[in-house]
Formats: C-alpha cells, sequence, structure tokens
C-alpha cells in the first residue's frame, strides 16, 4: 500500500480488509462529527454547522506547533490547509449543530469532546471556556437538554447520555451559546452505537429501512 505522505512518514493512509464472524451481527461504526469533511468527521456526515458562521473563530495548526496548548482538538490532519482543530466563540446567538448520518436505528451513547482555550503552559485553572453550555439532544423520542462543562474532562471523550436515533439525519446535538459564561468550544461529538437496534418509543413493526411504522 501507499506508505502515506513522504515528507512525514505518517504511515499507510490506503487500506482494505474483509471481517469475518461466526453469526450475524450488526457492526456500526463509531459516527463522529467533527470540524472538517476530511479531517475527524466520519465519511457520509457532515461537519459542524456553525450559526452565524462568521462568529466562530479558529485557530491554524502551526498555532498549535509553535506553541498552543496541546489539549484542544481531538483529530486534525497538520499537512492538509483544511485541517480545523476547534471553532470557538462566545456571547449570546449561536449556534453549533453536530448532525450525524445514521445508517442503522438503534440507540446510541453520545459524548462531547473539548480542549482547552489557553497557551502551552499555561494551567487548568487560567482555562476561558464555560462550565453551563446547554447541549440539545433531538433524537427519536424527542429532545433533551444537557449541561456541558468545558472546564474539565480535556482531551476526551465526555459521554452525554443514551438515545434512540431513527435512520437518516432527523437526529443532531446543538449547543447554544445563550447563558454561556466563557468561551464555547465546538470540537467534536461521537455516536457510539450500543448494539441495541430496539426502539424503546415503538412496539409496531419496523420497516426495512430500520423506522418503526408506528412513527
Amino acid at each position: 500500500g501507499d506508505p502515506g505522505p513522504a515528507n512525514y512518514a505518517c504511515g499507510d493512509d490506503k487500506s482494505d480488509g474483509i471481517l469475518l464472524f461466526t453469526r450475524p451481527i450488526t457492526a456500526v461504526a463509531d459516527i463522529v462529527v467533527g470540524n472538517w469533511h476530511n479531517d475527524d468527521t466520519s465519511p457520509g456526515s457532515d461537519p459542524v454547522v456553525l450559526e452565524p458562521r462568521n462568529a466562530w473563530d479558529t485557530i491554524s495548526y502551526s498555532d498549535e506547533k509553535f506553541g498552543a496548548n496541546p489539549y484542544y482538538t481531538q483529530w486534525v490532519a497538520g499537512w492538509t490547509e483544511e485541517g480545523v482543530p476547534y471553532f470557538y466563540t462566545s456571547g449570546s446567538g449561536k449556534t453549533a449543530t453536530f448532525r450525524p448520518t445514521i445508517g442503522v436505528a438503534g440507540e446510541y451513547n453520545v459524548y462531547e469532546w473539548h480542549g482547552w482555550h489557553a497557551d502551552r503552559g499555561q494551567t487548568a485553572e487560567t482555562h476561558q471556556e464555560a462550565s453551563n453550555i446547554q447541549a440539545s439532544i433531538v433524537h427519536a423520542g424527542g429532545s433533551d437538554v444537557v449541561t456541558v462543562n468545558q472546564t474539565k474532562n480535556y482531551g476526551q471523550w465526555n459521554y452525554l447520555g443514551t438515545y434512540y436515533f431513527d435512520r437518516g439525519t432527523n437526529g443532531y446535538v446543538r449547543y447554544t451559546t445563550d447563558g454561556a459564561n466563557g468561551v464555547v468550544i465546538a470540537d467534536a461529538v461521537m455516536f457510539k452505537f450500543t448494539g441495541d437496534s430496539g426502539s424503546a418509543f415503538c412496539t409496531g413493526d419496523v420497516s426495512e429501512d430500520g423506522r418503526c411504522s408506528c412513527l
């Protein structure tokens, strides 16, 4: 296979394979919605949608390379011009929507990822992030609002809850900046299939496209 970019020796970025199972299963890859279509966002899904777009700022990969903090991003392809570490903003009236393309209806654990908005060498006590971001999670059964605290648990997947999502793009996670007490970081949200494709919101038949006929 191709060993990857010669100047970076980052390994092979072209591969294939076959998985053999002893019994039928439903295998669903984790779905990540991040900052860029060819960076950390899963194939088939679109990256985060920011409104209004010009109200959100970002930093370049070189900022991290030459001294920015090391806990800021879920992933960034630093050798590409398109690589975006994270978006951030403050003040009211702005939203960030992470909308996955769900191929298999079922229950998904939802996680968010954030870094910290400070320079390398600064401590967590100097953070500027908000501790009370309101995140609306729209799922097959309705919607729930959870609070995201971005002043702790940096650089890891943080669990927000488990929800049933229909197949398609109707479900999403949306941050709102109204009332936030600091910088709101839009980095990445992950949807992890739990292996349970039975609907908690439907007792009728399930159609061949994975949707409940009673919904």
